[in-house]
């Protein structure tokens, strides 16, 4: 049995021949946020041999839907810096947008169980095995 290690981007690297097993820590935020996964399904779509195995080979996502209001008002504060005349120049064109993108934008943080307004989360589960890099990129 021969094992060989390689570091790098799938993207860039070259390998002499199809691998046995492709091992990878593909979990970005979200799962899909940094485009990690994409990456190691691509890794697989390149790189792994017909009945190759994959680890980790699976993920699962909950979610469920919260009410933070506090978080919310600090989202819309940090767009208010638009509506300011900075230099004799007025930025306020640019206050809708920027709220938008505060309050839209992803948060890591943790939840308190009480924001939680559903009772049971929604759990979607990715086989790494047979999910299309399509699927995750969209």
């Amino acid at each position: 049995v021969s094992t060989q290690s390689t570091d790098g981007k799938v993207e860039d690297i070259d390998l002499p021949e199809k691998a046995d097993m492709i091992v990878s820590e593909p979990m970005g935020f979200l799962l899909i946020y940094e485009q990690m996964l994409q990456s190691y399904l691509r890794a697989r779509d390149k790189w792994l041999k017909p009945g190759g195995k994959m680890f980790p080979t699976s993920a699962q996502l909950y979610f469920a839907p919260i009410s933070n209001s506090l978080l919310y008002q600090e989202q819309v504060l940090k767009s208010r810096f638009w509506y300011y005349n900075l230099y004799g120049v007025d930025m306020g064109c640019l206050s809708a947008r920027a709220e938008k993108y505060h309050v839209s934008t992803p948060i890591i943080d943790n939840v308190k169980a009480e924001s939680i307004l559903a009772d049971t989360p929604v759990c979607r589960e990715i086989d790494f095995l047979t999910t299309p890099v399509l699927c995750v990129d969209t």
